[in-house]
C-alpha cells in the first residue's frame, strides 16, 4: 500500500542557502575594527557610513552614487549590508541604482540588507523603489532570504508590500516550506495566517508538511 512520497533528508539545494556568499574577500561586509576609512576608497567609506567623506568623493568628480566594481557591487550594497541607514539615504538621494545586482550571489542591496535582517534599512530601500521580487543567482527573492533567518517582523514588512505569499524559488519551494524546513514555528504561523497554501507542492511533489 502506497503511503505517498518519502520525506527527503533535506531540501534540494538548500544546504548552503541560508548563508550564501556575497563577496569572496569581505563576506557579508565585515570590516576590521582598526581599519580606518580612506577618502579614495568609496566602498570602504560606504561600509563605515562616513557621509562627509562620501560627499568629498562626489565633489571631487571621481565617483558618483552609480559607481560599481567588476562584480557589480555598489556603495549602496556595502552601506545596506552594514546597516548604514544614513549612508543608504544619502546614496539613494544622489542617484544610486537601487535594484543593481552584484556580488557572487548576483543580489540587490535590498537582499544584502535582508541577509543581515536590517529591518529599517530594508524598509528605507523598499520606500525608494527596491523590488522585493527580484531573484538572486540561486533563485531566491527577498522574502525567501528573510525566511532563512526567521525574522518575523521583516517577513511581515515584506508581505505588506504585496508579495504573493506562495511565490516560488527556483525549485518550487514556498516561504512556508522554507519556514517549516528551518523549524521556525512563528514564521509558519504567520504565513498560514497570511493565506499560504498547505497543499502547494515543489518540483518533487512535497508540501510544507513534508519539510516540517
Amino acid at each position: 500500500m502506497s503511503t505517498g512520497p518519502a520525506a527527503p533528508l533535506q531540501m534540494a539545494g538548500k544546504s548552503n542557502a541560508a548563508t550564501p556568499k556575497l563577496n569572496s574577500e569581505v563576506e557579508m561586509g565585515s570590516l576590521p575594527q582598526d581599519e580606518q576609512a580612506s577618502e579614495d576608497d568609496i566602498m570602504q567609506v560606504a561600509r563605515i557610513g562616513d557621509v562627509a567623506a562620501m560627499e568629498k568623493l562626489f565633489e571631487s568628480g571621481e565617483f558618483d552614487a552609480t559607481y560599481h566594481d567588476d562584480e557589480g557591487i555598489t556603495p549602496l550594497h556595502w552601506a545596506a549590508i552594514n546597516n548604514q541607514f544614513g549612508m543608504c539615504k544619502f546614496l539613494i538621494e544622489h542617484g544610486a541604482e537601487i535594484n543593481r545586482k552584484g556580488g557572487e550571489s548576483v543580489a540587490t542591496p535590498l537582499q544584502w540588507a535582508a541577509q543581515r535582517c536590517h529591518y529599517y534599512t530594508v524598509n528605507l530601500l523598499l520606500q525608494h523603489g527596491a523590488d522585493p521580487l527580484i531573484t538572486d543567482a540561486q533563485g531566491y527573492n527577498t522574502l525567501h532570504i528573510s525566511t532563512f533567518n526567521g525574522h518575523v517582523l521583516l517577513i511581515t514588512l515584506l508581505l505588506h508590500q504585496g508579495i504573493p505569499v506562495d511565490v516560488l524559488d527556483t525549485f518550487g519551494h514556498t516561504a512556508l516550506m522554507w519556514s517549516a524546513y528551518k523549524g521556525f514555528p512563528q514564521c509558519v504561523d504567520l504565513f498560514l495566517r497570511w493565506g499560504a497554501s498547505v497543499h502547494a507542492t515543489d518540483e518533487q511533489g512535497f508540501t510544507a508538511l513534508h519539510w516540517a
